[in-house]
């Protein structure tokens, strides 16, 4: 894009179409021409990034479309490709055709910077979400930018931050949606509960220990000596059984096995001194014999003792015998050993 030419003839036509009926509308193109000098020597001086604003506040006093031309080159030079071509799509879409030379290079020049810078489109929910773009603020619905990482930030009071990073890459449009979502109820403070001081009170007396009732001891029970002797007598009666049938059994034990040993000493008496069954007879004989005394000896002794057991019984019974009158509850009752 030449520049000086460009920029001449930009600000040429700007006050061409100034209308001069209008007072303040005359200071405002004063103004406006005063900035555009200043923003002419600047970039020819190769001044683009001091140029760029004095452009600016010109195009702001002046409206004119023109100027916008002029920013676009401005943006061009300083190697902002974005600025450029936003610049230029506002042009071409305030332009009148009037010049045509300067629009179809306008066309050209939009087209190439397009194919170099990529567009985003941003989408809000709501549609009042305040939208940053690399931490600028974006009021438009799309804007160009270059190719490249950037950052879109979503805020609104009463909702989430939504943070979207992405990727554009040149001659590239891309859409995304901003959306939303309600922030959550604040969780109540917890409920605190200021400390009272309790009044002081005098100390409380020592608690009274009350030792527990000793219980008394049971009254003697008068049937327990007669019990008892029951009790001893109906053992004794029953070692005495045990030991006089056991001796009697033992003893007919024994009475049997003499009987065999008879038997068998006549047997062996009846035969010769060679005879073969003499000596099997003799042992025999012998055994049972020996075990005839056993079993006679032991079975006198039993009987023997279960008579000493039941004369003992009698002797004590008759020695310690005795009744006792015993008061209860209600009369009294009769114990005592017999």
């Amino acid at each position: 894009m030449p520049a000086r030419h460009g920029v001449v003839a930009a600000f040429l036509v700007a006050l061409a179409l100034a209308p001069a009926t209008v007072h303040a509308q005359e200071s405002s193109v004063e103004d406006a021409r005063e900035h555009f000098e200043r923003a002419v020597t600047l970039f020819e001086a190769g001044d683009a990034a001091a140029a760029l604003p004095e452009f600016q506040r010109a195009y702001d006093l002046s409206h004119r479309a023109s100027l916008l031309f002029n920013l676009a080159a401005t943006h061009e030079a300083l190697g902002d490709l974005p600025g450029a071509a936003e610049a230029l799509g506002r042009f071409l879409a305030a332009d009148d055709g009037h010049n045509r030379r300067r629009t179809a290079e306008a066309r050209r020049t939009f087209a190439a910077l397009v194919r170099r810078v990529a567009r985003l489109r941003v989408l809000r929910e709501p549609a009042d979400v305040a939208v940053q773009v690399d931490g600028r603020s974006l009021e438009a619905p799309s804007v160009m930018l270059p190719p490249g990482a950037h950052v879109v930030v979503g805020a609104r009071d009463g909702f989430v931050t939504q943070r979207v990073e992405l990727v554009l890459a040149a001659g590239v449009e891309r859409e995304i949606r901003v959306s939303l979502l309600p922030q959550p109820a604040p969780e109540p403070p917890p409920l605190v509960v200021p400390a009272v001081a309790l009044p002081e009170s005098e100390p409380a007396p020592p608690p009274v220990v009350v030792a527990p009732p000793v219980a008394a001891p049971p009254p003697p029970d008068p049937l327990r000596p007669a019990a008892a002797v029951v009790e001893g007598w109906r053992r004794r009666r029953a070692a005495m059984l045990t030991l006089g049938i056991g001796g009697g059994f033992l003893t007919l034990g024994g009475a049997v096995a003499g009987v065999l040993t008879a038997l068998v000493h006549a047997d062996y008496v009846s035969r010769t001194v060679d005879d073969p069954q003499a000596a099997p007879l003799a042992s025999r004989g012998h055994a049972l014999a020996v075990t005839a005394d056993v079993l006679g000896a032991v079975g006198v002794a039993s009987c023997a003792a279960a008579a000493v057991i039941a004369v003992a019984h009698d002797s004590s019974s008759t020695s310690r015998a005795r009744v006792v009158l015993a008061p209860i509850p209600g009369g009294v009752t009769v114990a005592g050993t017999f």
